[in-house]
């Protein structure tokens, strides 16, 4: 019996990939991936997730704000991503996170925090998993996840 993998962190969205998407789906099924967790990074890529879903039923949906982003985030942000796990009932949350080392220049950290206290809230409220990036962050991550 082959081994059925699970691959649980994936951007096949990135529009540097995304038309290499299909075969890359199809060359990993081969290879025994049953599922993809595709992670959503940005407003302007959730509806790409959203696609994708929709088109390949191994690709699992997850819809969050990247912490590298979070500066270019709209004033709706929080409201279309809680429209997209409406219409999306099997939807994870991510990626989301805290990053003090990669984050662009300038960054505020006050703000990722908010954000990612804000989407770790609605993860725990729609009791949906959430696929977390942190990085130099680490104290500041327990602190919120207890």
């Amino acid at each position: 019996m082959a081994m059925k993998l699970f691959d649980a962190h994936c951007h096949l969205q990135d529009q540097r990939i995304l038309d290499k998407a299909p075969q890359l789906i199809a060359t990993a099924i081969e290879a025994g991936v049953v599922h993809f967790a595709v992670n959503g990074i940005t407003e302007k890529d959730w509806h790409l997730v959203k696609e994708m879903s929709d088109e390949y039923c191994s690709v699992i949906p997850n819809f969050g704000l990247h912490p590298w982003f979070v500066g270019g985030k709209s004033d709706s942000w929080f409201n279309t991503l809680k429209q997209f796990f409406e219409a999306n009932p099997s939807a994870a949350v991510g990626e989301i996170g805290l990053d003090k080392v990669l984050a662009p220049k300038g960054f505020n950290f006050t703000d990722q925090l908010e954000v990612f206290k804000k989407q770790l809230e609605l993860a725990k409220e729609l009791n949906r998993p959430a696929s977390v990036h942190c990085i130099g962050a680490f104290p500041e991550l327990l602190q919120i996840m207890k």
